[in-house]
């Protein structure tokens, strides 16, 4: 759902690091890709580490719901 905001903003989308929501053919939530690196425990903290040593960004700006960013 990211994916048109980033088209919006220009963002490429293999510069976009967030979990893919799954859903059923009615809609109905069913989980999340569990192989996003945003989805392991750390993965957040360690993407955003990724970004700093590859592309040198400064300041970094995450987004999460909170529960467990």
């Amino acid at each position: 759902m990211i994916e048109p905001v980033a088209d919006e903003l220009g963002i490429p989308h293999d510069r976009i690091f967030a979990n893919t929501i799954l859903f059923d053919n009615e809609g109905n939530y069913t989980g999340f890709d569990d192989s996003e690196a945003t989805s392991a425990d750390g993965g957040k903290a360690k993407v955003m580490q990724h970004l700093k040593d590859n592309y040198n960004y400064e300041p970094i700006v995450m987004i999460g719901d909170g529960a467990t960013d």
